[in-house]
């Protein structure tokens, strides 16, 4: 088995959301895979996060991130100093950075994370991204108020 093919996710912004996912994910390592008037989509190996316009019927209700459905997306870092680099390029772009007082370790004493997004956890069309480094040991998930 080859674990995940890909995650679609529609947003409310499309032009918001590829300036954000444009920037992050090559970060990371994703390349530019498909593009049309109504999508953008990054690849990193043979798995791809693909962003498609809503319908404008469909963007009336804000995003909430604890609403059913997608909480956040979720990355590998390679380094606490790659962490640290995003995070000070995320706060340079006015993006926030989530639960600021406990960030680095908002996800615990052994979790070196960047909890961020396009625009804050009630923002329309807003998706988080975690950045964990690999050398941080696996822990059990916890639940962020």
């Amino acid at each position: 088995m080859k674990g995940l093919h890909h995650v679609e996710m529609y947003v409310a912004d499309l032009a918001r959301s590829t300036e954000f996912w444009g920037w992050f994910l090559p970060q990371l390592g994703y390349v530019p895979f498909q593009a049309w008037d109504a999508g953008r989509s990054w690849r990193l190996n043979e798995s791809y996060l693909v962003f498609v316009q809503a319908l404008d019927r469909h963007v009336d209700e804000p995003y909430h991130r604890r609403r059913v459905g997608l909480n956040h997306l979720a990355f590998w870092a390679e380094s606490r100093d790659q962490v640290n680099a995003l995070t000070e390029q995320v706060r340079a772009r006015g993006l926030p950075v989530l639960y600021e007082d406990r960030h680095p370790y908002a996800g615990g004493p052994d979790h070196y994370a960047l909890l961020g997004g396009v625009g804050g956890p009630q923002s329309r069309g807003c998706q988080c991204g975690t950045m964990r480094t690999r050398s941080a040991p696996r822990t059990r998930r916890v639940a962020l108020p």
